[in-house]
């Protein structure tokens, strides 16, 4: 899904962030430039990734948005 999005706006997956938190996100982290994995999420997805943000309930989302507008 997200090779899609990225290509509708002619943008390359290398060239995008996911963020996610469970097994169900693997396969976004892994075409993503930029894999950020929420601080909650299970060992074997923090292992995805590039960068772990805060927990769900410490506004990780929102830390993870602003380490890739720095």
């Amino acid at each position: 899904a997200l090779t899609v999005l990225a290509g509708l706006y002619g943008v390359a997956p290398d060239q995008c962030a996911a963020v996610g938190d469970s097994e169900n996100d693997l396969s976004a982290l892994a075409v993503a430039g930029m894999p950020i994995v929420m601080g909650n999420a299970p060992q074997n997805v923090k292992d995805a990734a590039a960068r772990i943000a805060p927990s769900n309930g410490e506004e990780g989302v929102a830390w993870a948005i602003l380490s890739c507008l720095e």
